[in-house]
């Protein structure tokens, strides 16, 4: 049986969203990639600087001044259950756990300038037993 014009245009149709659904689905995986990468290189700069500042005796304080990234820690490091964490949550919990295994405790706060919030700040702090 011969198809109909009305049908094979339908079948070209279908065959044309299906295309452009798995490019886009491709175009999708490609960047929550790159975000994910972005988040990775972030943290490891903020790792390498806290390596870098303590083995040449300074007090490690990170500014981060560039906003989706000083966003995306803040979020990260606040996120007390999963309805809280964000994407690519876990980069963070690698950075925190690398900190634990370096006897370290990490803090984020606000770094204000002119009594306005400038950057997030990243710092970090020696885990001892105070109460030994």
């Amino acid at each position: 049986m011969t198809k109909s014009l009305g049908m094979m245009l339908n079948d070209t149709i279908n065959e044309l969203e299906s295309a452009r659904i798995k490019m886009q689905n491709i175009a999708d995986i490609e960047n929550l990639r790159i975000e994910k990468e972005n988040k990775k290189s972030l943290v490891d700069n903020i790792r390498h600087t806290i390596i870098r500042d303590i083995e040449s005796g300074e007090v490690p304080v990170i500014k981060v001044t560039e906003r989706n990234d000083a966003s995306w820690i803040r979020r990260a490091f606040d996120a007390g259950d999963i309805a809280d964490m964000v994407p690519h949550q876990h980069v963070w919990y690698t950075f925190v756990n690398w900190a634990t295994n370096n006897d370290l405790i990490i803090d984020v706060t606000y770094h204000y300038q002119n009594d306005r919030k400038h950057a997030t700040q990243v710092t970090v702090a020696p885990k001892i037993e105070m109460w030994g």
